[in-house]
């Protein structure tokens, strides 16, 4: 057998990380990426496992300056990716062109009903508690390979007011992801406002172990796929705007 060639193994890992990516793509939208794990959230009425190992986003996080070089890739539809250690953990960073405006683009995030519609392999996106701007969702993954996942998430959206939203698990039920925070940022695009620039950053720890090598590409194509829906789905509500408007 080649189970001691090199080549083998590294084709073995190319093969798992590929079958990983489709799964990451729909936990990085809620979450961030996990390993295969033995256990899932089902019983709702029972707390996690602890209160929170990250330190959530409580004010508008930072802004991320970016190069000369990074703002001429993001001018021509490029996104920029960025890993940031921050006292908020290793934050997964990616920032990209919508071309709608601040408005519609929200109004994509905080569509949780049509989440399933959008990312591959999320079943369902569950609102089960809303106080304003504070919204607690239930996302339940099925991948083929992974198995089912389920995560629960106390989104904080303010946008209105500050254009930013953060989130955190919701630590009174339990989910299949050790911990997790993140935010979106949306801001006009200087000197378009028709256009917008969007902000996603995402710390997350695992309940499995996952090699480094492996989680940093897992995460990028994670960020791409999970994020991409953002930009398809708002650009496609401007164009359907436009068609009632003709």
């Amino acid at each position: 057998d080649g189970a001691d060639d090199p080549l083998f193994r590294g084709s073995c890992i190319r093969e798992r990380v590929n079958h990983c990516n489709r799964f990451v793509a729909a936990a990085v939208l809620i979450a961030s990426s996990v390993t295969v794990l033995t256990l899932n959230a089902d019983a709702d009425n029972t707390g996690h496992d602890h209160n929170g190992k990250l330190k959530p986003y409580t004010e508008s996080p930072p802004q991320i300056p970016l190069t000369h070089e990074e703002r001429r890739m993001l001018n021509s539809g490029a996104p920029v990716y960025r890993s940031l250690q921050t006292e908020h953990g290793n934050q997964d960073v990616v920032i990209f062109r919508v071309n709608a405006p601040f408005e519609t683009v929200w109004s994509v995030i905080t569509d949780f009903a049509s989440y399933p519609d959008w990312v591959d392999d999320l079943a369902e996106a569950t609102i089960y508690r809303q106080e304003q701007d504070e919204i607690y969702v239930r996302f339940r993954i099925e991948h083929w390979l992974a198995g089912t996942y389920t995560y629960y998430v106390h989104h904080s959206y303010p946008w209105r007011k500050h254009g930013w939203g953060a989130w955190k698990l919701d630590y009174s039920r339990p989910s299949d992801l050790d911990d997790s925070v993140g935010f979106w940022r949306v801001t006009a695009a200087p000197g378009n406002p028709r256009y917008s620039n969007v902000t996603y950053s995402t710390a997350a720890l695992f309940k499995g172990w996952m090699p480094e090598f492996m989680r940093k590409s897992v995460m990028k194509k994670g960020l791409q796929q999970a994020t991409s829906w953002v930009k398809v789905q708002a650009e496609k509500r401007v164009s359907e705007v436009k068609l009632t408007h003709q």
